[in-house]
């Protein structure tokens, strides 16, 4: 079974959808978010925990308001490329083969995916290559784990034939995922007040948190420091 393309006229509020999780949405979407977390001060990020505990890591408080910006990026822009994938696949019947629609689908979100690709390595070296633990790298690898994730499952939901409405409905599930697992933390600073440069005590607040936590140990196992400390 193959899923039609969209035709009629039932296909101009989806392609406003489109365009609206498309590349260009990512300008604008950036920009909120900056302006949201750059009214956030060091006391803010690093004292008072004005901002969620999904958001909260690195414990240098520039280091920190990056944190909290790039992991709200990555969620956000996330979700916006997996509904875009799911939309654009559908504008034409699938290919003969799985491969051939998994390269459409990582053609169809390369200005998605450039971005994230080249800021996450480079927050990355630049402070958990000085700043105990490796929360830049460690949260980057998961939500680049989530995405190849989401990509291959929006392609295989796309070949089998599934309708659109359950496409667009399932297509962020694991990002959905994140946000309810990583709800008490995504790092070990999570809801600790620490001073800059201080390593937080390793110490889960639920089961959720101790799962997050679990991530960075076998990240930090396998790959060890970014760089000397």
């Amino acid at each position: 079974m193959t899923s039609a393309p969209i035709t009629g006229e039932p296909a101009r509020p989806l392609k406003l959808a489109t365009l609206a999780t498309g590349p260009w949405a990512l300008l604008p979407v950036g920009l909120v978010l900056a302006l949201l977390f750059g009214r956030y001060d060091g006391a803010d990020i690093g004292h008072l925990q004005s901002i969620p505990l999904f958001l909260q890591g690195s414990t240098n408080h520039g280091g920190s308001l990056l944190f909290a910006l790039s992991t709200a990026a990555y969620w956000t822009f996330g979700v916006l490329a997996a509904l875009h994938l799911t939309l654009r696949l559908a504008e034409r019947p699938p290919a003969p083969s799985f491969g051939r629609d998994l390269a459409r689908a990582l053609s169809i979100l390369k200005f998605h995916l450039v971005p994230f690709l080249l800021a996450g390595p480079a927050l990355s070296y630049v402070y958990d290559g000085r700043v105990a633990p490796n929360d830049f790298r460690n949260v980057y690898l998961l939500a680049l784990v989530l995405y190849l994730l989401t990509i291959v499952g929006v392609v295989a939901l796309y070949r089998g034939g599934a309708g659109l409405g359950l496409r667009l409905g399932v297509a962020p599930l694991l990002l959905l995922v994140w946000l309810i697992v990583g709800i008490d933390g995504n790092t070990a600073k999570a809801g600790q007040v620490l001073n800059a440069g201080v390593d937080p005590a390793w110490a889960p607040r639920s089961p959720l948190h101790g799962a997050m936590l679990s991530w960075h140990r076998a990240c930090d196992g396998i790959l060890g420091d970014v760089g000397p400390r």
